[in-house]
Parts: structure tokens; C-alpha cells; sequence
């Protein structure tokens, strides 16, 4: 009887253990998600802007436009490497 007890004790600490792992999951799991659609993003930003400036490289384009465009690339770039390691690290503590 006793015994009974003690592995009804153990299956109700599994399977509760087993919920908060699996809670746990689907939180990292949207994170990874959100992080992955915000690098996609970044990087269609950035080829949008490379593809405007060879368009207009093509046309007359003034030193500061290009200058202007060139530092956005260089923004989206800091933002995507942020990013990336941001998304890393929660890869290496999941």
C-alpha cells in the first residue's frame, strides 16, 4: 500500500515536471520564432537598400545619398549581428 503511494508520488512530480518542460519549450520556441522573423526582416531591409543603391549607382546619385545609404547598411548590420548573438545565446541556456 505504502508503495502504491510512493509511485503515485513519483508519477505526479513527472508529470509535473514533464508540464513545466513543456512550457518551457513553447516560451523558447516563440523566442527563437520572434528572433528568426526579426533577422529576416533585417536582412530583406538590408537588400533593399543594396538593391536601391545599385539602381541608382546606374543613375547620377549624390555623395551624401550614397553616404546616407551606406550607413543604413551599416545599422541593419550591427542590428542583425546583435541579433544573432542574442538568439545564440538562448540556443547555448535551452
Amino acid at each position: 500500500m505504502e508503495s502504491d503511494y510512493r509511485f503515485e508520488r513519483v508519477m505526479k512530480l513527472a508529470d509535473h515536471e514533464k508540464q513545466n518542460l513543456e512550457i518551457e519549450y513553447k516560451q523558447l520556441y516563440e523566442q527563437f520564432d520572434q528572433i528568426a522573423h526579426r533577422l529576416i526582416d533585417l536582412v530583406d531591409q538590408k537588400e533593399s537598400i543594396q538593391m536601391d543603391i545599385q539602381k541608382k549607382m546606374v543613375q547620377a546619385m549624390r555623395v551624401d545619398q550614397m553616404t546616407l545609404k551606406f550607413s543604413d547598411i551599416n545599422k541593419l548590420e550591427l542590428l542583425i549581428e546583435e541579433t544573432r548573438k542574442y538568439f545564440l545565446s538562448l540556443k547555448r541556456t535551452a
